[in-house]
């Protein structure tokens, strides 16, 4: 509710970027946490701030293209959105049986959080 109101006031690349650097505190803290309490707290916080990318993703699209490219593009993203749920399992399974533990889930989402940091940096306007 809270990110499309910001990107209007504050612009879509400085909320997309806060809402990355918070996805990737939250992780770090999931994956440094030492009780339930404290990884419940951090996966909220990670939670919130994922869904930046969601809302003012597809704000962007609607600022950058127009006609048949803003539909197709938009298609792709709901289609990610779709898929995504359904491949992260699999994802975490494999972390999981490579036998590094669960706090490894994490350390990936803080990298992939990252690398998607970097791409926002580098390629959004």
């Amino acid at each position: 509710i809270a990110h499309g109101p910001l990107s209007d006031a504050w612009g879509r690349k400085r909320v997309i970027l806060g809402g990355l650097v918070l996805f990737i505190a939250g992780s770090v803290g999931c994956a440094l946490s030492q009780d339930l309490p404290t990884l419940l707290a951090f996966r909220a916080l990670q939670g919130l701030s994922a869904g930046v990318g969601m809302i003012v993703g597809r704000a962007v699209i609607r600022d950058l293209f127009q006609g048949a490219d803003a539909q197709r593009l938009m298609s792709q993203v709901s289609m990610i959105f779709g898929i995504a749920p359904a491949i992260a399992p699999i994802i975490g399974g494999w972390i999981l049986l490579s036998g590094a533990g669960w706090p490894l889930i994490f350390w990936f989402l803080v990298a992939f959080g990252l690398v998607l940091l970097v791409a926002t940096l580098t390629w959004l306007p």
